[in-house]
Order: C-alpha cells, then sequence, then structure tokens
C-alpha cells in the first residue's frame, strides 16, 4: 500500500511540473503575439480607415489602401483583399484568410 501512495505522489508531481512548462511555454506565446500584434498597429492608419468607413466613403477607403498608406501592415492587405472579392461573406472570408495565410508564411 506504501508503494502505492508513493507511486501516487510521483505521478502528481510529474503532472504538476508538466502544468508548470505549458504554463510558461503559453504565457511565452501570448507575450510574443502581444509584441507582434503591437508592432502591427499603427493607429493613426485605423482611425483614418474607420473615419473612411464611419462616413460610408468607400471609393476613398479603397483609395488609400490602393496607395499604400506609409506604414502599411497586415491589417491593410487583409482589407484591400476583402475589397477585391466582395462578394458573399464566405468568399471574403477564404480571400482574408488566404491572405493571412500568404503572408504569414512569406519571409
Amino acid at each position: 500500500m506504501t508503494t502505492l501512495i508513493v507511486l501516487t505522489d510521483l505521478v502528481e508531481k510529474l503532472v504538476l511540473v508538466v502544468l508548470l512548462c505549458l504554463s510558461i511555454w503559453s504565457m511565452t506565446i501570448v507575450i510574443d503575439r502581444r509584441r507582434i500584434l503591437k508592432s502591427e498597429a499603427n493607429l493613426e492608419f485605423f482611425n483614418k480607415l474607420k473615419g473612411l468607413l464611419e462616413n460610408n466613403q468607400l471609393a476613398e477607403f479603397a483609395t488609400l489602401l490602393s496607395q499604400g498608406f506609409q506604414g502599411q501592415n497586415m491589417l491593410a492587405g487583409a482589407l484591400r483583399r476583402a475589397l477585391e472579392n466582395s462578394g458573399t461573406p464566405q468568399s471574403i472570408d477564404r480571400a482574408v484568410s488566404s491572405y493571412v495565410t500568404a503572408d504569414k508564411n512569406s519571409p
């Protein structure tokens, strides 16, 4: 019976160590993604796009995206791809997803 208790204690400790390692790993992923998203954020660009959309100025919105606004990022590319493939929501979703996947895989 004592062998079973000792074995259970070892398994519990092993599970705790694994959980601790996975927690540390997940936090490093969260920190890395936050860093990447923060570098992608361009508030001036986002606010300008938001203002154009709120005022229903879609022509100016498309022009801004096609001109390549200074500090262009993944958001601009994804929005441009959505505008190019305006159709059903599923086709827009596929177009944006393929853009994000291609951009993520490019060096």
